[in-house]
């Protein structure tokens, strides 16, 4: 059973600076070059959370070969940081019934592996998850890749 232990919100340069690595299936990659949100989108079977892994026990590299060890596809890592999870979050509208979705961080869960996180998309609606996506693949994108094989 792991612990999961959420990332406090941290003005310090390390915990907004820390990234976590996404990896970036094939059928992501647009016919012009560029990664789709739906890189940044979580299924039905990830039970809606976004799998990524912490630069505090991976570089891109490893993050990438990782992956490829448990039998997964990728064509290279990207990354996104907390802060960016946390703007993406911020900048969701309030629903029409009133309610604030609310603002999540990555959650280091280290499950199945050391080293593993996730952001949780579980509370939101389908737009909302598009939205996020969206902002996350913008960020990430602005960063570029940082490993491709």
């Amino acid at each position: 059973m792991s612990t999961k232990i959420e990332m406090e919100i941290d003005s310090t340069p390390d915990s907004s600076e820390e990234l976590f690595f996404r990896q970036i299936h094939s059928s992501w990659v647009t016919s012009e070059g560029t990664v789709s949100m739906q890189a940044f989108r979580p299924s039905k079977k990830d039970a809606r959370k976004l799998s990524v892994t912490c630069s505090g026990k991976f570089d891109a590299q490893s993050a990438y070969q990782k992956h490829l060890s448990q039998s997964l596809s990728s064509v290279g890592s990207m990354a996104i940081n907390n802060a960016e999870v946390i703007d993406a979050y911020t900048a969701l509208e309030t629903r029409e019934d009133g309610v604030v979705p609310q603002v999540k961080n990555v959650v280091v869960d280290n499950d199945p592996f050391e080293g593993h996180a996730h952001v949780d998309f579980t509370d939101l609606t389908k737009r909302e998850c598009k939205s996020v996506a969206a902002n996350l693949v913008s960020s990430s994108s602005i960063r570029g890749w940082l490993f491709q094989p």
